[in-house]
């Protein structure tokens, strides 16, 4: 099971899918589509990598969130470590 949050897994599957659709949509580009099909499909291409920078972005910011909420847990237990040795006169 992955250490990263339910909403950060769904943006990695999220991802994902999108490089694969990107994988086939690139794969029809050049294949003898007429111009409306092909600027259809690379103007499709265009908005998944949108998307994709998107995702990266959400996750990236989310990876963020956890790595300040861990510091923040990791400054807690530090102050209440001293809290408890000061406690029993240490």
């Amino acid at each position: 099971m992955s250490a990263l949050p339910l909403h950060l897994q769904v943006l990695q599957a999220l991802t994902r899918r999108i490089e694969t659709r990107q994988r086939e949509l690139e794969g029809r580009v050049g294949t003898g589509l007429d111009d409306r099909e092909y600027q259809r499909h690379v103007g499709r291409i265009a908005e998944l990598k949108q998307v994709q920078q998107q995702v990266r972005d959400l996750m990236k910011g989310g990876l963020n969130q956890i790595e300040d909420e861990e510091e923040s847990l990791r400054e807690a237990a530090r102050q209440r470590r001293a809290q408890v040795r000061r406690a029993a006169g240490h």
